[in-house]
């Protein structure tokens, strides 16, 4: 798969900060990717120029507002950054989450499924 349109990394943008509002539920591994998706818009931002850029801020302001309301910062990243300094969003981890909560309902899952008890 290659990289998204601008258009739809913006829709997923939005759709990871409406997921994390409401309580993220995924795993570590899909927080890094929807991480990665900001990383990408950003470079978009940095890459294009004026008007472009522009949109693409008024585009996530209101959307990067809400992420930071919903997650607490850390002090180290949740990725380190492929070049340069991580973004803002590296450093927030949502509100309501347990990461753990995915892998232990898998490994119920596989229980039942093996008659195990």
């Amino acid at each position: 798969m290659g990289r998204p349109s601008l258009y739809d990394a913006i829709r997923w943008w939005i759709a990871t900060v409406a997921i994390v509002e409401t309580g993220y539920e995924g795993d570590g591994e899909e927080y890094a990717y929807d991480l990665h998706m900001r990383d990408y818009l950003e470079e978009l931002r940095t890459r294009l120029p004026g008007f472009w850029a522009e949109y693409i801020d008024r585009c996530l302001q209101p959307w990067d507002e809400r992420f930071r309301a919903a997650t607490v910062e850390e002090a180290e990243p949740y990725l380190p950054a492929l070049r340069g300094e991580p973004g803002w969003w590296q450093f927030r981890t949502p509100r309501t989450w347990n990461p753990n909560l995915i892998d232990q309902m898998h490994a119920e899952r596989r229980r039942e499924g093996s008659g195990e008890e």
